[in-house]
């Protein structure tokens, strides 16, 4: 599902439970991302927030993973 939703959009929302869930997430997007090998690259915009803090979407910590272009 985030692979669908990151070709169309190019940025993955992800609200999760705890600060502890949040930082977990971070480092599985981070290796999905490092996983996913592609000639020309990958970046996309990660936003990742506790259910807690979430007031609006658009103040959701944001991440820009960066894949650079394997050999």
């Amino acid at each position: 599902m985030l692979d669908a939703h990151y070709e169309v959009f190019r940025m993955i929302y992800v609200v999760v439970y705890s600060e502890l869930a949040k930082k977990m997430m971070i480092q599985r997007i981070c290796c999905r991302a490092w996983k996913r090998r592609e000639k020309e690259g990958l970046a996309f915009e990660v936003r990742v927030e506790a259910v807690d803090r979430l007031a609006r979407l658009s103040g959701m910590s944001k991440f820009i993973i960066i894949r650079p272009p394997s050999k």
